[in-house]
């Protein structure tokens, strides 16, 4: 099996064999034994070899320790991140959580069926959603019931994806943070680079960004694997892709990141970075 040291109780774990072609899955404290897929639609499966009964990490058994294995994780905290287990209603209603702000960015997926996952974001939202499993841009979406989320709930419509008569879900929620995380938009123009100041101290140590005005993948960096001034290892949360390690996306930026913008097509990009 494979342990991951974390040195807090992990809520949220993303892991995946960066070597390999495989899906990047996602493992929560609420639903335990049972996996999602980030890079498709289907039902959460039991995967039995994965347990969140360490104060310091999680494991997964049944993985090779041959293989290279990276995990992202996530402890829930105020202002910075939250999950919810919540079951459907059919009816638009609102769904309490614990993140004690304003969620920016969520991330909903129905558990015992096949849909896709459904995303907000505050840059282009309420009346728009993203799917986590797919390239395509915002579109127009009634998912979150046209109503931005509080500090204390969010709102979702009558659909199988977010709130089905019956159904189970999980809700993963993220927000800004000062000097420890950021949810924001960055307008980036083909063959201009910039710097991105998400007001670190010592740079972002983890990048989730994706073009959201029109398609492109949900590219992620961290320092793990290298976020250097020469090419950066990237994976992609819609794809089951090994890391591709030939480009030069992004470079390190004391305050945030910096994009090279030789490598990037022209438009809107939500991001999520980490310090």
């Amino acid at each position: 099996g494979v342990v991951w040291h974390s040195g807090f109780p992990v809520d949220l774990a993303i892991q995946k064999n960066v070597s390999g072609v495989s899906s990047i899955t996602a493992y929560d404290r609420f639903r335990g034994a049972y996996s999602l897929f980030t890079d498709n639609d289907l039902a959460e499966q039991n995967q039995g070899g994965h347990k969140f009964d360490s104060m310091n990490g999680f494991d997964v058994r049944t993985l090779s320790a041959s293989t290279v294995q990276l995990a992202w994780m996530w402890k829930r905290a105020k202002g910075y991140f939250d999950a919810v287990a919540y079951s459907g209603t059919g009816s638009a209603t609102t769904v309490a959580h614990s993140l004690g702000a304003v969620p920016e960015m969520m991330w909903l997926k129905q558990r015992g069926q096949a849909e896709n996952w459904q995303v907000y974001n505050s840059e282009s939202g309420n009346t728009k959603a993203m799917r986590l499993n797919m390239s395509v841009a915002s579109y127009t979406s009634t998912s979150f019931n046209n109503t931005t989320p509080t500090k204390t709930v969010f709102s979702v419509d009558n659909s199988n994806a977010v709130n089905g008569s019956g159904r189970t879900y999980i809700a993963f929620l993220f927000a800004t943070l000062p000097g420890i995380s950021k949810v924001g938009q960055v307008t980036i123009v083909a063959n201009v680079d910039q710097d991105v100041d998400c007001g670190f101290s010592a740079g972002a140590r983890f990048l989730l960004i994706k073009r959201f005005s029109d398609t492109g993948h949900w590219d992620l960096f961290d320092t793990k694997r290298g976020i250097v001034a020469g090419n950066d290892p990237r994976l992609q949360l819609n794809r089951t892709n090994a890391q591709y390690s030939g480009d030069d996306y992004i470079d390190p930026y004391s305050a945030g990141f910096s994009i090279n913008g030789g490598l990037w097509n022209s438009g809107d990009y939500l991001f999520y970075a980490i310090a």
